[in-house]
């Protein structure tokens, strides 16, 4: 899975920018008003990081293999889902080369995280 992440730069980012919730402190349920109506972005990090050992104890055939974070900087400069693109295409590969030597960096900068869960 390729989720939300929590560091410093997207909480900023997500908090500020995002017209989503996004709550580290939340719980595994949201109190909305029906489907899609109060998601918090922070939820794959709440469960799959903060969370883990209660994940664990909860689905023991799932066993969390990797939570990697990654992407600062790309995401935001394609515009994400709905703003407009601030940089040519052409320079993608260039970032992302960027942001891949980045490495234990993006625990603190990621906006997103893969997440690899097998069943056992």
């Amino acid at each position: 899975m390729i989720e939300p992440y929590n560091s410093l730069w997207s909480r900023f980012i997500y908090k500020n920018f995002h017209h989503e919730v996004f709550d580290p402190n939340g719980d595994w349920k949201i109190q909305g008003k029906g489907d899609l109506s109060d998601a918090n972005g922070a939820l794959p990090w709440i469960v799959f990081v903060r969370d883990r050992k209660k994940f664990e104890k909860l689905y023991p055939i799932l066993k969390i293999l990797e939570t990697i974070p990654h992407t600062p900087i790309k995401y935001l400069l394609s515009g994400g889902f709905t703003g407009p693109e601030l940089i040519s295409e052409k320079y993608y590969n260039l970032i992302d080369s960027a942001e891949n030597r980045l490495g234990t960096v993006n625990s603190y900068f990621g906006m997103f995280m893969t997440i690899v869960i097998e069943k056992v």
